[in-house]
Order: C-alpha cells, then sequence, then structure tokens
C-alpha cells in the first residue's frame, strides 16, 4: 500500500510538472537590464516608430549626466530635424524641446512611459514563479518575463496610470563585465518601436 502511494504521489507531481504548476525560483540570480552599468555615459539607438498610419525613423541619444540624471536627444533620420530634447530623472522628465507638430501631451505622456522604461525599469521584486521554460517575476511597477536558465528579461511590461506599456529585449551580448541588449521592441497602445543600438561609450 505504501509503495503504491508513493507511485500515485510520483505520478501526480510528474503530471503537475508537465502542466506547467507554478514553482517559486531563486530572484537572486535574475538581473535587470541597464545601459550605464559599467561606467558607460552615452547610449545611442536607430529607431523605427510607427503610430496611427505614420513612421518615423531616427536617432535616440541618450547622455548620462549625473547619478540617475540624463540627457536625450532626438532627430529625424531624414534631414537631420530635432525631434526633441529632454532632462530625464527619477522625479520625472522635462521636455526642453518638442517639435512643433508633435508637441501634444499624449506624445509627451508616450515618451516619458518609454524613456522611465528604457533607463528606470522596476527593480523591487515581489515574487518569482517558474512554469512553462520561463520565469515569471513582479515587479514594483510591473512584470519581467526571462527564459529558464537566463539571467537577463526578454521582455518588461511597464505598468502605467492606465494600461500598460511592453519594453523586449533581444540580441544580447557582451560589454564588460555584463550584457546588454542590441535590439529593443516597444508598445504602448497604439505606438510600436523597434530601436537597434548603435553606439555605447564611456
Amino acid at each position: 500500500m505504501k509503495k503504491l502511494t508513493v507511485l500515485v504521489f510520483s505520478i501526480f507531481l510528474s503530471a503537475c510538472s508537465t502542466l506547467g504548476v507554478k514553482q517559486s525560483c531563486l530572484k537572486e540570480e535574475l538581473k535587470t537590464v541597464s545601459y550605464f552599468e559599467e561606467g558607460q555615459k552615452l547610449v545611442a539607438f536607430r529607431f523605427a516608430a510607427q503610430a496611427k498610419g505614420y513612421q518615423l525613423d531616427g536617432i535616440l541619444q541618450v547622455k548620462k549626466t549625473a547619478q540617475e540624471h540624463f540627457e536625450i536627444t532626438a532627430y529625424a533620420v531624414a534631414g537631420g530635424v530635432r525631434l526633441m530634447t529632454a532632462q530625464v530623472s527619477r522625479a520625472g522628465t522635462e521636455f526642453t524641446y518638442v517639435l512643433p507638430l508633435a508637441d501634444h501631451a499624449v506624445v509627451r505622456g508616450k515618451v516619458e512611459t518609454f524613456l522611465t522604461a528604457l533607463l528606470f525599469p522596476p527593480q523591487r521584486v515581489k515574487s518569482c514563479r517558474e512554469e512553462n521554460g520561463e520565469k515569471a517575476v513582479s515587479v514594483e511597477g510591473g512584470n519581467y518575463r526571462y527564459y529558464t536558465g537566463k539571467m537577463y528579461p526578454y521582455s518588461l511590461t511597464y505598468k502605467k496610470m492606465l494600461g500598460s506599456a511592453t519594453l523586449s529585449y533581444d540580441q544580447y551580448a557582451p560589454y564588460e563585465h555584463g550584457q546588454v541588449p542590441h535590439y529593443l521592441q516597444y508598445q504602448d497602445g497604439g505606438v510600436e518601436a523597434e530601436l537597434v543600438m548603435i553606439s555605447l561609450k564611456k
């Protein structure tokens, strides 16, 4: 009888694992994405953004000016027209210039959400669960997804006042003592963007 009970219990556990029952995972092993962790001062991306059937190709430059303070500049590829300049910190985003045609509260809000997710990703972990070959990590202000066995996330769902935005990471490559993703995808409602890192300097 005892052997039968052990056998039934083993089969039950095996079935649960194949059905994707969640298990705890070690949150201490997981890392968040930062382009400035090793003393870097400047990162630049080539981006293609789409919204309401329109597409904009440009260059986004992020310069670290002090601890958790950044200077942002964006240019259009066509003609090198300046699209935006801003100062970003944990306290918020201060726009010093926005191209008049795009200077709307909705545009500013979506840009601020993206910059916050890019530069200040949530780090305070609430829970960590492993399921179906990936780790689902709940953090203050969002959720991360990691592939099992990987230390860096493949996506971050960032919670906003209304709704959420998703920043996906791909094409990780070693830099100094860590890794940084060279390709990003971003979605916030009807706004989508692809970014490719073109420069990272100290």
